[in-house]
Order: structure tokens, then C-alpha cells, then sequence
């Protein structure tokens, strides 16, 4: 999927296009653009914290299907902001373009990469386990497998479920790459990493005296913290925040992985199930029925409305700049323009 760009003007980060990843991260100008990262901890009550990651290798290298490799590329979980994560917090399929980029948009896309790349045994509930910690600015510099990056990153503290014991048995840590080479096709290859455990000075050890077999990543990560102490008490305060919070059996709002019929993939299908102001009675997202008055050409006023509560904004459809707004908080209402009534909607 394309991969969202910011700059940085006075105003604040705002998403200026999308691109694909070989242009994110071109070696002559790579672009500034939004990431999560996501660091995997095992906390048990009465034990000291661990840390799970990930040996990207096979990823690094785009080796074939299958084949081993002795190097060692360790790295957390996370990926790009992606046009999915943005449209999912619009709540509908207006201008995605120079808009302000929001800390909503960042965890709908953590939450999507931990749903894709970790995999729990027996259906086990992710629960609400998923901790900001704080925002990196990282680059340009070069990667270990070609081409440079620049980005600016949230990141989070994912603590596992009590339902992991063994990471090895009970958990996978997976993701995708395209590999291609020579006369062939480009081949999708989707992989299965090994894992390793570390305790927290085990990590600091291994980062000191093998710091090539750190990805940039889980490397910044380590940059946060002066010693295993600090970090050792970061994450005592996410177990604690952990056991306060009650365990539910789904870890998300239905919107962050809706389709197009607004049907949750993970919630086995089911539809929002609102009230009169749109707002789900069972996860608490608020899900309008929008239709607008657009007439395709991009250009002009558009007038947007949900037909259940009648709330609306008027924003240009060349920028998506908002004028006024009664769906969204931080939004003048003004008055003025023609009445919901008078206008003619074109389904979306």
C-alpha cells in the first residue's frame, strides 16, 4: 500500500502524499514520513520483564522461501502509516492530503501491524496491552538492506497476554516481502522469524557487544534508556498498568480494520450496532452513514452529511480544508450555505 508523507510547517505534521516504499527510501532523498514501532515484553508477576524480538534475516537479505542464513538482523515489530490507517480515522473517502497527521492515525496503524505480524496460539485475546511510550525523529541515514530512511516514529510497549508461556510454542512473529532478482517475477514471500528472549540485561549486553545485529528500530528504542535499570522501570509501570486494566476479547475499535461495508474483520463480521448519535453501543466508535454532494470534479465546496444524525461539515475538495464542522471536534460552526434539505447527495 502507498506509504503517507509529512512535512513539517509551523502549523504542525501534515500528510502531503503517498508514495511507494522504493520511493520513501530512495538513497539519493529519502522522505520524511510516519512509522510505528512496537517493542514485545513478557511480564509475569513475581518475574523479571522480557523482551521478545525478532531476527529479520531472511527479510533483510530477500532471501527465497525457506532458505537459512547464520546472520542475525534483530529487530521489534511496527511498519509505515499506510492510506488504510488514514481513511479508517477520516471515516470516509474524502481528500487524505494535506490534513493534519493525528495520534489517532498513528495507533489505528500499530494496532494493524501487531494484528498482521504477531500471531497468538489458541485465539488468545490480545486485551488492551498496547502502551504509548513516546515520539522519535530519526535520519536520513542508511539501512542495513539498501537505501536510507528518515521518519518520525510513536512508540509502543506491547505487553503479551498471560496465555504466553513459551514464546516459542505459543506465539509467531511473522511478516511479507517482495523478493525478485535477475528474469524472475517479483515473488511475495511470507515468513516466519525466529525468536529470541532476552532478559533486559541480556539485551543491553548483546546491543553492546554486537551492535551490527540491531536493526535501526529496536536500536533507537535502546538509545531511550541509559541502562537496564531505566528500562526495567519503564516497563514494571506497564505491568502494573496491565493488571489494573480489564482484559476484553477484542483490542480494538471495529473502524481500525473495517471494510467497505463497515463490517469488523476481527469481530467474526458483526456491524456497528449504533444509537442515535452514531456511536457504537458495543466498542464506542462513533460510525456516521455519510453522503456528500460532490460532483466528481474535485474542485468547489462539498457539502458532507450523515443521515442518521444529521451532523455535517463543508470542506474544499481539492485541499480537503475544512470551513466548518459539526462531525468533528475543533471545527468552527459558521452557518450559512444551503440547507441539508436543499442539497442533492451522491451515495459514497
Amino acid at each position: 500500500m502507498p506509504i503517507s508523507i509529512t512535512d513539517c510547517p509551523l502549523n504542525g505534521t501534515r500528510i502531503r502524499d503517498y508514495f511507494e516504499k522504493s520511493v520513501i527510501h530512495a538513497a539519493d532523498n529519502p522522505l520524511l514520513h510516519p512509522t510505528t514501532l512496537i517493542l514485545v515484553v513478557k511480564l509475569s508477576k513475581g518475574k523479571k520483564p522480557s523482551i521478545i524480538l525478532a531476527n529479520k534475516a531472511p527479510k533483510v537479505l530477500r532471501l527465497p522461501a525457506g532458505e537459512k542464513t547464520d546472520k542475525i538482523y534483530y529487530d521489534c515489530l511496527g511498519g509505515h502509516l499506510e492510506r488504510e490507517d488514514v481513511r479508517a480515522c477520516l471515516g470516509s473517502k474524502r481528500a487524505d492530503t494535506y490534513i493534519d497527521l493525528t495520534e489517532d492515525m498513528f495507533l489505528v496503524a500499530a494496532r494493524r501491524e501487531l494484528s498482521e505480524e504477531l500471531l497468538l496460539a489458541h485465539n488468545a485475546a490480545y486485551g488492551d496491552r498496547l502502551f504509548f511510550f513516546r515520539k522519535l525523529n530519526y535520519g536520513p541515514a542508511d539501512m542495513p538492506e539498501g537505501g536510507r530512511n528518515h521518519e518520525i516514529s510513536n512508540v509502543y510497549i506491547y505487553v503479551l497476554p498471560d496465555s504466553v508461556g513459551d514464546v516459542h510454542r505459543d506465539m509467531i512473529l511473522r511478516d511479507d516481502y517482495i523478493r525478485s532478482g535477475g528474469d524472475a517475477e517479483p515473488e511475495k514471500i511470507v515468513c516466519d522469524f525466529a525468536v529470541r528472549e532476552f532478559s533486559v540485561k541480556e539485551l543491553f549486553e548483546e546491543h553492546r557487544l554486537h551492535p551490527e545485529r540491531f536493526m535501526d528500530g529496536i536500536a533507537r528504542i535502546l538509545k531511550l534508556w541509559d541502562d537496564a535499570y531505566a528500562l526495567n522501570e519503564i516497563l514494571g509501570t506497564c505491568l502494573n498498568d496491565a493488571i489494573k486494566k480489564k482484559q476484553t476479547s477484542v483490542s480494538h475499535k471495529c473502524t481500525d480494520y473495517a471494510d467497505e461495508d463497515c463490517r469488523c474483520k476481527i469481530c467474526s463480521g458483526e456491524a456497528h450496532d449504533v444509537d442515535k448519535d452514531c456511536k457504537c453501543r458495543k466498542c464506542g466508535t462513533v460510525d456516521h452513514d455519510l453522503v456528500d454532494d460532490s460532483n466528481g470534479s474535485g474542485t468547489g465546496m462539498v457539502t458532507e452529511w450523515c443521515r442518521r444524525c444529521r451532523r455535517f461539515e463543508r470542506y474544499y475538495d481539492d485541499t480537503g480544508t475544512v470551513i466548518e464542522s459539526t462531525l468533528r471536534e475543533g471545527y468552527p460552526y459558521i452557518g450559512g450555505g444551503k440547507s441539508l434539505d436543499e442539497l442533492t447527495p451522491r451515495q459514497k
